[in-house]
């Protein structure tokens, strides 16, 4: 049973005693990673600063509306992969389970930052929703096809950012060569399956993303007592 519980640890560099430059590669990798998240910060505040300030006219035109009617028009054969990516029809709930499954797991740790990022996530989202209150497609877009039902404001996603954090937060765990991949496919699937569905326009799945990396970028780019201390490390 051991092996299969250190599986799901994350990677670690190993130190080697033989050499000073080895001891010093485990702090450098870590100041690397660090950067690389305050980057993801920078670029995810942007995304949003962006798509906010558009989704904010309350309207769904231009480059926007003809990627959404491409998506959105795809055949009716492929509502049921597109539910099934959906998850849930509440995205709290989708991140209480991923909370819940990771911690039965035994990854307490994840477990414990994940619930920090899905509730800072969800107030976040909520109050997006709040200050843009831009509408769903369905009051935006006249032949929009709307295969669920759902209320609330459209911007951001919130499936969307809920997939981002838990996705981000695992990063560490996630197998070194396909993480990328697991990402890109797993963010774009999410995303696609909101427009497809008829509940989001192509700006509020950006700031989905956005809102989502912002919040776990947020805390690995916390001071390392503060990391520490929280166990955002």
């Amino acid at each position: 049973m051991k092996p299969a519980i250190s599986a799901l640890k994350p990677a670690r560099v190993e130190r080697r005693e033989t050499s000073e430059p080895d001891q010093a590669t485990p702090s450098v990798e870590r100041a690397g990673v660090r950067w690389g998240w305050l980057a993801l910060l920078i670029v995810s505040l942007l995304f949003l600063g962006v798509s906010a300030y558009l989704a904010h006219r309350h309207t769904l035109s231009g480059v926007e509306l003809s990627f959404f009617h491409v998506v959105n028009d795809w055949p009716d054969k492929f509502r049921p992969l597109f539910l099934v990516a959906t998850i849930a029809p509440e995205s709290l709930w989708f991140g209480a389970a991923a909370v819940i499954i990771v911690f039965v797991l035994k990854m307490y740790r994840a477990s414990w930052q994940l619930a920090v990022a899905t509730i800072g996530g969800y107030v976040a989202a909520f109050a997006g929703k709040h200050f843009v209150a831009r509408p769903r497609p369905v009051e935006l877009v006249s032949d929009a096809h709307v295969r669920v039902h759902e209320t609330g404001m459209g911007f951001p996603s919130g499936h969307t950012m809920m997939l981002t954090v838990i996705i981000l937060i695992l990063w560490p765990y996630l197998p070194r060569g396909w993480r990328w991949a697991i990402a890109f496919v797993g963010i774009s699937l999410m995303g696609l399956s909101r427009i497809y569905l008829g509940v989001h326009g192509p700006l509020d799945v950006v700031g989905g993303f956005a809102v989502g990396a912002i919040v776990v970028a947020t805390l690995r780019v916390l001071p390392q007592k503060l990391r520490t201390f929280f166990r955002f490390d």
